[in-house]
Parts: C-alpha cells; sequence; structure tokens
C-alpha cells in the first residue's frame, strides 16, 4: 500500500475551541435537518455512503440534504433556485454582485448584523473586512456568512524549457517581455519547424466572453491592475478607464496582435482556455496566481510540472521599477441563510462548528483513518494513502469547507502531495515573495454602480467589445476614445465618484 506525502507551509495559529454548534438549538435531542444548495466539482458524490457528509453531521448533530450541481451549471441552477421560492437553509453565494444585492433586498436572506455575536467561531475566524464584503450595497446590511479563503499572489507561469531552449531568463520589464514574446514567436521555441507558438493567450471571461483585461502580470508594467479600489499613480480614486495606464495597455496589447506575438485567437477562448494553451506548447507564459502552479499538478505529470514549468512576480512598474500587488481581503464567497428557514439556529450552528478549530480541519482534511493516516499540526504534515486519496477525490472538494482558512492559514496546500511538489511552491513563492511588495486595498461596491450595471448591460458590453476591436485592429484609438470619453464615462459619471468618495473614506479608516 503506497502512501503520498502532502505537507503545508506555515504554522497554525493556536486558539482556543469555542463550540458553537451543541444540539443546534434543538431542545427535543431530535436532530435538525439542513438542506444545503453549493457547487462542487463533477466527481464528488453526497450520498449516503459519503463518510465525509456522515462525521460532519454526528460532529454537528445535524442532518443534511445537499444539492451540489458542478461549477459549470451552477449560476444557471441558483438562479432557478432563488427564483422558486423555495430557498434551502443554506445556499452558497459565490459573487455579492447584483443579484446578491437584489435577493437580499427583497428578502430572501436573513439578516444577520444582530446574530454574528452569538456564534463565537464565526466571530473569532472571520475578519471585519470580510463582513464588509458581504453587506448588500442598497441596504448596508449583512446577509450572508463570509467564507474565509487563502491570499492569492499574482504573477505568470512560464514554460521553463522554452525559456532554456531560448537561452533567455524570465522577463521582468516590459522591454524584457517584448523581447521573449518575439523570440517565442519567430525561433520555434517547441522544435516543430514552424511559427505557431505565440507567448501568451488571453483568456478571461467578461461581459463580452474573453476581455484583454486578464494579464495580470503585463497590466503591472503600466499601473493598471486586476482590483482597482486603489489610487492611481497621481493618488486619485477613479474608474480604470481613466488611469494612466489604460490606452497604453491596450496600445501595447495591440501591438502584439499585430505582430503575431499574442494568440490571434484569443477572442474565442474560454475560461481558462489559456492553461490548456500552455500544456499543449501552443504559448509560453499564462497569467495567473501560485494556485495556478498547483492548478498544473492536475492536468500534467508530476516530474513534467516540476521541470517544465515556474511561478514568477508581475512586471515592473515602467515608470517606478517597483512590484506592487494590490490584493482585496481574502474571501471565496459567502453562505447565505434564507429568510424563512425554520432551522436558521442550526444553519448557522453549523457554520459557527465549521469555523472552529475542529470542524475546519474536519472539513478540509476529514476524518483521520479513513481520509488521511496522520496529520502534524505544528508542521501540517499530512499523510494519506493512495486510496485515501481516492476517497477524497470522492468525497471531499475545495469548495465544501464553510471556511477554507483557520485564523488566516490553510489547512494544507492542495495538490502538493509529494516533498518535490511542495518544495517546489514553496521555493517559488519565497521568490516572487522577495521582489513584490503587497498592499491591502478595501472591496467597496458602490450601490449607484451596481444598479448602473444592472439597468445599462449594453453600456458595458459595448466597452468591452470596443476594447478587443481595438486590440484587433478593427477600430482606432480615436474611436475607441470617442466612445469612452464621449459616452461612457459620461455615463458612469455619478457613480464613479460615489465609489470614490467611498474609497477614500475607507482608506482614512
Amino acid at each position: 500500500m503506497k502512501r503520498l506525502w502532502i505537507g503545508v507551509i506555515g504554522v497554525m495559529t493556536s486558539a482556543v475551541l469555542l463550540s458553537g454548534c451543541g444540539n443546534n438549538g434543538n431542545t427535543t435531542g431530535e436532530r435538525p435537518t439542513i438542506r444545503i444548495f453549493t457547487r462542487v466539482n463533477a466527481e464528488v458524490q453526497f450520498d449516503k455512503n459519503n463518510d465525509a457528509v456522515k462525521a460532519l453531521e454526528d460532529a454537528a448533530n445535524v442532518n443534511l440534504e445537499i444539492e451540489a450541481p458542478p461549477p459549470s451549471s451552477y449560476n444557471d441552477k441558483l438562479q432557478i433556485t432563488m427564483a422558486s421560492g423555495d430557498l434551502p437553509d443554506i445556499t452558497y453565494i459565490f459573487q455579492t454582485d447584483n443579484n446578491y444585492d437584489t435577493w437580499a433586498k427583497n428578502g430572501l436572506f436573513l439578516t444577520l448584523d444582530d446574530k454574528i455575536d452569538q456564534y463565537p467561531n464565526i466571530k473569532n475566524n472571520i475578519t471585519d473586512e470580510l463582513w464588509e464584503i458581504v453587506k448588500a450595497p442598497s441596504t448596508g446590511q449583512i446577509n450572508a456568512v463570509p467564507k474565509p479563503n487563502i491570499i492569492s499572489h499574482y504573477g505568470y507561469v512560464v514554460n521553463q524549457k522554452w525559456l532554456d531552449t531560448l537561452n533567455m531568463t524570465a522577463p521582468t520589464t516590459l522591454d524584457e517581455f517584448y523581447e521573449y514574446a518575439k523570440a517565442v514567436a519567430t525561433q520555434d521555441p517547441d522544435g516543430n519547424g514552424a511559427n505557431d507558438t505565440y507567448a501568451i493567450s488571453p483568456s478571461t471571461q467578461n461581459t463580452v466572453g474573453t476581455s484583454v483585461w486578464g494579464e495580470y502580470f503585463l497590466m503591472s508594467a503600466f499601473n493598471m491592475q486586476q482590483y482597482a479600489n486603489r489610487p492611481d499613480a497621481d493618488g486619485q480614486y477613479k474608474p480604470k478607464e481613466k488611469f494612466e495606464g489604460y490606452y497604453p495597455y491596450l496600445t501595447f496589447m495591440r501591438k502584439l496582435y499585430e505582430e503575431k506575438l499574442m494568440d490571434p485567437e484569443f477572442f474565442i477562448n474560454k475560461a481558462n482556455e489559456s492553461t490548456d494553451k500552455l500544456l499543449q506548447n501552443r504559448i509560453g507564459m499564462m497569467s495567473g496566481h501560485d494556485g495556478n502552479v498547483k492548478g498544473l499538478f492536475g492536468k500534467a505529470p508530476t516530474e513534467q510540472v516540476i521541470s517544465d514549468y515556474s511561478f514568477y512576480a508581475p512586471l515592473k512598474d515602467q515608470n517606478t521599477g517597483e512590484v506592487i500587488q494590490y490584493l482585496p481581503p481574502a474571501i471565496w464567497g459567502c453562505w447565505a441563510i434564507a429568510a424563512d428557514s425554520k432551522v436558521a439556529d442550526a444553519a448557522l450552528s453549523l457554520i459557527d462548528y465549521c469555523n472552529s478549530k475542529e470542524g475546519w480541519l474536519l472539513t478540509n482534511i476529514g476524518v483521520q483513518g479513513v481520509h488521511y493516516e496522520s496529520y502534524t499540526p505544528e508542521t501540517k504534515e499530512l499523510i494519506r494513502t493512495e486510496e485515501q486519496s481516492e476517497k477524497c477525490r470522492k468525497e471531499m472538494s475545495s469548495y465544501t469547507p464553510f471556511a477554507v482558512t483557520y485564523q488566516g492559514e490553510p489547512a494544507y496546500i492542495s495538490l502538493c502531495d509529494t516533498p518535490e511538489k511542495l518544495e517546489k511552491y514553496n521555493q517559488e513563492l519565497e521568490r516572487y515573495l522577495s521582489v513584490t511588495t503587497e498592499k491591502n486595498v478595501p472591496t467597496i461596491t458602490s450601490p449607484k454602480y451596481i444598479t448602473l450595471q444592472a439597468n445599462n448591460p449594453d453600456l458595458f458590453k459595448k466597452r468591452d467589445q470596443m476594447e478587443i476591436q481595438y486590440v484587433t485592429g478593427e477600430i482606432t484609438l480615436e474611436e475607441l476614445k470617442s466612445f469612452i470619453e464621449g459616452e461612457f464615462l459620461p455615463a458612469t459619471a455619478e457613480a464613479d465618484q460615489e465609489t470614490a468618495e467611498m474609497l477614500e473614506a475607507a482608506s482614512q479608516k
């Protein structure tokens, strides 16, 4: 029986276990039944034989009925569920967007502002910043419990073999990237005798499908970031369309497209398709975070990932020479309680238990002897047999824990299931952190902006379309500017002003 080794970086913060579960407010001794609607990967089955679910039921003294469509169909089924009038007791909400605000405003979710203090584990494990994110913009009330998540460090993943073949080092500046892109497109790094390779292939989904705003490591050279809730170089809060780097970034992308240094079919990409193209030796690098390197472990042999791919920090800002990444509070969606739930207290007690040290470990690593052999809290070393790893794939998912982190720490680094993988991950993260300054930014949602987006979807779709049309040479810079400055920004001005004022106020706290 072969054993697999799984390790985790960091040291777990010690804390006193405050169990808020008990009998979930049930004085009769009978277990309440809690209906949960969430999303998990398709291979996970929540049936009567799922030992992870049974262990949680016993630990929390509840019965669970879980409906869990896969991520690919979750949003559609969520819309149907929310419109049905028969809400589950707990619903996973991925984004606190206009839909969330509308559902909260319409009274579908329980308001939690006066309940949080009753659940000590929730209060102990969830920071004030996360609670701000789940406030419905139109009401200012808390309508869900945040799901604490790990911090993602953004940069790029590169084909290391291509770098070696081209006798180049990983780019750190825009000029170095441009030279690298030309070499990838013209010097046949895959050795097939054809110029059919490209530096990048953007595949971030937006209102129009694929957006050009997914190349985070490139954007940093223009002082543009994936999170806009921070000031421009002049210290002013403003929409991205007014940032000094907005037009220069798009113009640089246009240059890459014109010179065939970027995948010419990027605009038909589906979400995350750049990962597949990287593994297929069609592109040389992809934008992403440290988790994307781990993600490759699930798609390619360990030896190939370790030897062929590396993770690096974003490009330096052209003006300052710095590498700065702005990060919002670490959250992965939230858990809303139905306003008409007859077991609301039990549902909140369940979530409270899962935010305790004991419940967090149970929902993240499973049951000893069933899902793992041993776990050492001091070193975070987790050992599983192959059979246990297979059982985890069928019974557990990174989507299912109510809290991914406890006191800011993960239980383990997913997919780093050998010492070699973990060593590579740690080395590359250390290299990244040694050259990067990370700054926290607030997550602010302007009520006016949410209303604007909901009432004017065509306006934002047109902006996205015209940005792509400019990059692909279908329109001129003057035409793009005419729309942005003559139509788009005037329409968003009031909402932009409210956003700027909210961000300025948040920066003073």
